[in-house]
């Protein structure tokens, strides 16, 4: 699955609006992830910030939180990224300013 992505560095999020799409990303239903090497993978949070990344038959634990940019997410071997999201048709972008960016949708 493939996703074009167009990261717009106009649009800032407020705490309050990061923290919302944050708990919203953490509802305990899966999300389709593109990374930034262009794998794809589904993510699940949970809203106690506990989840689980899953690539084909491979999966690993993750843990997310909210943040004042988004979302802090720990996977292995990712380890942590802290993303700035921004919401999309669908679903949501998040940029890591060391790590490129991420898609989630549904």
């Amino acid at each position: 699955m493939k996703y074009l992505v167009f990261t717009l560095a106009a649009v800032m999020a407020t705490p309050a609006a990061a923290n919302e799409m944050a708990q919203a990303m953490a509802d305990g239903a899966p999300w389709d992830m593109q990374d930034p090497s262009g794998r794809s993978a589904n993510l699940t949070l949970n809203p106690a910030g506990t989840g689980r990344v899953r690539l084909g038959l491979m999966g690993t634990s993750a843990t997310g939180g909210a943040t004042e940019e988004g979302l802090c997410l720990t996977t292995r071997p990712l380890g942590e990224v802290r993303l700035t999201l921004a919401r999309i048709e669908g679903g949501f972008v998040g940029t890591a300013d060391d790590q490129g960016t991420f898609v989630f949708k549904r």
